[in-house]
């Protein structure tokens, strides 16, 4: 979760110090349409105040509903007034660049090299292939993309500020083309979010996310807009007001996230150990439904050992009656298998498969404890074909009277639970966590299902050595981070003891740290949005600051 929260935390900062960017860059133009009033460098500066408003909208958290597509809307409009501004902007060449012509062979070889980039990265991705199978569709989706049309925005104004740079005078320019041009790269990342929901597994798994598109993005953007900061430093630092105006700003900005992330740091360490303390309480839920489990097969097995009906049938060798009474007993009682055995541990009669007879369950530790003359419940792991099955097996002694009418033990009655999916599936709906048994360090029964089918994460196995050493081979229960499909979770793990209270197996609850950071999101959106608004409302008063200052150190 702590990932995810400074990945949160991150776009936060990026966000306010691109829009803290973009209103210096548009503070610069305003000054200088007041010097010289014309449109280009009044759209100009206003092109780069909406790039600053849609920056300060596009840091609230990730994920917000509804502000993704506003954010982008709103950057293609200042972009396109950026853009618009400099193609009013005719450009003055140098002298020993006028006998050259670089326009048409720059932008040929731009636009193939860009164009043969992008179908070389895609075929490589696998996206090709998409795009063409999905006709129609597919290929609407990706033309009605906004971020590609932002790209494609960026990349003409790239190209504009190149021009102006390389052919034109304003050789101060440098700087600005180098960062649009890193933020037409981070933006051309929006595009690829179009096959987020890709069949290819690579691919959707690039294009969460926190994960390696986004944070390539979040490199280039902080990237390029620490150039075009490079820039306006260039135009600021020899004059008072601005210097003081943009100073002030900065360090109001600075003081906002610094509070802002320290706050949102301080509820989520909070939400944390309450997830925590949580699972603490739901797990001991799933160790009461085990314990009812446990009372409710143990007294089965004395109910069906007692029964006279059993110690006749017994008696007198009759499958039939045996079947009969045995089965009866496990549908009233509600058991999921029910067997009776003789003094040898031989299997007499199975009550939910009457052909499988004969084997033994001698050597199973709740018969021999049985035939002791107790009433005993153990958690059992019985082999399986591919996965190990897990139960709680209760056993007590049929005991009957001999030829001289004194008490014997003739058998057993060994009934219990199967641990299965619908059990996971039922604390889950009791308690909202995902739940996982483990025979051993096999997962045998689980309400996680592997990405993109319906089956279950069943038989594998557990590979977290400390887990392993502190749950089965120290009997402690453990609580904190681990992965799941490669998904952090906060988990609880408590050992399943057997008879002889050795651990046979453990018992896994578990909340994604994505759920539990969305449950904080509505406080955190708040956070947010607040010191956002507070940054906006400082400015015309710390401009009216700068501005005293300043008159007062003329005079």
């Amino acid at each position: 979760m702590w990932f995810l929260f400074w990945a949160q935390n991150s776009h936060y900062i990026l966000e306010v110090f691109t829009a803290f960017i973009a209103f210096t860059s548009a503070w610069i133009f305003i000054d200088s349409w007041v010097v010289k009033k014309e449109l280009k460098t009044l759209l100009r500066s206003i092109g780069f105040f909406v790039l600053a408003l849609a920056s300060f909208a596009d840091a609230a958290p990730i994920g917000s509903a509804g502000l993704g597509a506003m954010t982008l809307g709103t950057q293609l409009g200042g972009a396109g007034l950026i853009l618009l501004s400099l193609l009013l902007d005719p450009v003055p060449v140098r002298p020993e660049t006028q006998s050259k012509v670089p326009l048409p062979s720059s932008a040929s070889m731009i636009t193939i090299g860009m164009g043969g980039s992008l179908g070389i990265l895609l075929e490589r991705l696998g996206m090709t292939k998409d795009l063409i199978s999905g006709t129609g569709a597919q290929a609407l989706a990706l033309v009605s993309n906004t971020g590609l049309w932002l790209t494609l925005i960026l990349g003409f104004i790239t190209f504009l500020l190149w021009f102006h740079y390389h052919v034109g005078i304003q050789r101060e320019w440098k700087f600005l083309f180098l960062g649009f041009l890193l933020l037409t790269l981070s933006a051309s990342a929006t595009i690829l979010y179009a096959w987020q929901d890709s069949e290819n597994v690579l691919v959707s798994s690039l294009l969460q996310p926190s994960r390696a598109v986004w944070i390539t993005e979040h490199v280039l953007k902080l990237a390029g807009a620490m150039l075009v900061a490079i820039w306006t430093w260039g135009f600021i630092r020899f004059r008072i007001f601005p210097q003081l105006f943009i100073s002030f700003v900065a360090l109001s900005f600075l003081i906002f996230v610094t509070t802002t992330v320290v706050y949102t740091g301080l509820i989520l360490r909070g939400v944390q150990q309450d997830a925590i303390q949580s699972l603490a309480t739901n797990v001991k839920t799933l160790d009461f439904a085990m314990r009812e489990l446990k009372d409710n097969a143990i007294l089965a097995a004395k109910i069906a050992a007692a029964n006279d009906n059993t110690k006749s049938a017994i008696r007198i060798g009759s499958q039939d009656a045996l079947f009969s009474i045995l089965n009866t007993l496990m549908f009233e009682n509600g058991t999921d298998f029910m067997a009776a055995v003789n003094r040898g541990g031989e299997v007499l009669m199975r009550a939910e498969d009457r052909t499988h007879l004969g084997d033994s369950l001698a050597e199973d530790p709740v018969v021999w404890r049985a035939f002791d003359g107790k009433s005993v419940v153990t958690s059992f792991i019985e082999p399986g074909l591919t996965v190990p099955r897990f139960t709680i097996r209760a056993a007590s002694p049929i005991i009957d009277t001999d030829s001289e009418g004194e008490p014997e033990i003739t058998g057993a009655v060994i009934t219990g639970f199967i641990i299965d999916d619908a059990f996971v599936e039922g604390v889950k709906k009791i308690t909202d966590l995902d739940v996982t048994i483990y025979a051993g360090a096999i997962r045998s029964a689980s309400t996680f299902r592997l990405p993109g089918t319906q089956a279950r994460l069943v038989g594998t196995r557990e590979d977290d050595q400390r887990i392993l050493d502190v749950v089965l081979k120290q009997a402690r229960a453990y609580t904190g981070p681990v992965e799941v499909l490669n998904e952090p979770y906060f988990a609880a793990y408590t050992p399943i003891k057997d008879v002889e209270d050795t651990p046979v197996g453990m018992f896994f609850t578990g909340r994604s740290q994505a759920v539990v950071l969305e449950a904080a999101s509505n406080t955190l959106r708040l956070t947010f949005g607040v010191s956002i608004l507070l940054m906006l409302g400082i400015i015309l008063p710390i401009y009216w600051l700068a501005r005293f200052i300043t008159h007062h150190q003329e005079v």
